[in-house]
């Protein structure tokens, strides 16, 4: 079943639909059984290149596709309606997160995407992806001051996370580019400091050249399922 664009404009529209604890989308109820579409169980981290084992165990773990190996060329409108392709972030690292005002998870890493971005902007660059109705997308960045660029994804974010390797729409994801705008990974679900940490330390090792872009995704790639394990045991633990 292909999606038309008219349809996708519609999906844009219908961001009400409910979230699970994750912050999973369930468009299900829009599209029916459409195979893009899937609620996920797991977070799962998607090096370009190749795909990621699942991060935490889960009885149906939604399926990671491979991230393409360059930003693609599909554009997205600022708040004032500016286009902008998300191509054109390059000669400086990326972190482009895609999230929404009603997701839980999404709301909680955006602190340590607003003091990342104050404390590396220089380098790095932290836009936002709004998979959300503008007016409610802007009327909860105002209300928490975010104040690093953000894209309206109200009628093109499907198209956008289907164009990043992310069909079955897990909220939130950040897309991490090099400053020459290769796709080093996604990673699934809340970021947080240790793995933003990670992130930023071999991104600076790719672009300073003493490593290359496939051992950074390789690094990446363990380094943040190793994350993912440890602080999943930990979770398991106070619990008990």
């Amino acid at each position: 079943m292909k999606i038309s664009a008219t349809t996708q404009a519609a999906i844009g529209l219908v961001l009400v639909a409910l979230a699970g604890p994750g912050g999973f989308l369930l468009y299900r109820s829009v599209l029916g059984n459409h195979p893009g579409i899937r609620v996920a169980s797991a977070t799962v981290n998607a090096p370009a290149g190749g795909l990621q084992a699942d991060s935490a165990p889960a009885a149906s773990p939604a399926p990671a596709a491979t991230p393409p190996d360059h930003l693609p060329d599909l554009a997205l409108p600022d708040t004032a309606g500016v286009l902008h392709k998300l191509s054109d972030y390059r000669g400086r690292p990326l972190l482009l997160n895609f999230w929404a005002s009603w997701c839980e998870p999404c709301r909680r890493e955006i602190p340590l995407l607003q003091a990342l971005h104050r404390r590396h902007g220089d380098s790095t660059q932290v836009i936002g992806v709004a998979m959300d109705f503008k007016a409610d997308a802007m009327k909860f960045a105002q209300a928490r001051g975010v104040d690093y660029p953000l894209l309206m994804g109200e009628k093109g974010g499907l198209a956008a996370a289907t164009a990043v390797g992310v069909p079955e729409l897990v909220l939130p994801f950040t897309v991490i580019a090099d400053s020459r705008g290769d796709i080093v990974t996604v990673k699934r679900g809340e970021l947080h400091q240790d793995e933003a940490d990670l992130i930023l330390s071999n991104l600076a090792a790719l672009d300073a050249g003493r490593q290359n872009l496939a051992t950074t995704r390789l690094r990446l790639s363990d380094g943040l399922r190793d994350l993912a394990v440890i602080r999943a045991k930990a979770t398991a633990k106070t619990r008990q």
